[in-house]
């Protein structure tokens, strides 16, 4: 009896890891795009400051 995990197992959980990771890899991107869409809003607001004055 051996307390290491067969390859095999770590096989079959690769799935719901894979899954797990595309999720989280999905809500992360959903975030960085908001953040980088709000950063940019910013930006343009500033730089439009000026112009507008």
């Amino acid at each position: 009896m051996t307390s290491k995990k067969p390859i095999s197992a770590a096989i079959l959980d690769f799935p719901l890891v894979s899954k797990i990771v595309l999720v989280v890899a999905s809500e992360t991107s959903q975030i960085l795009n908001t953040i980088i869409s709000i950063m940019l809003r910013i930006t343009v607001a500033i730089i439009n400051l000026p112009v507008s004055k």
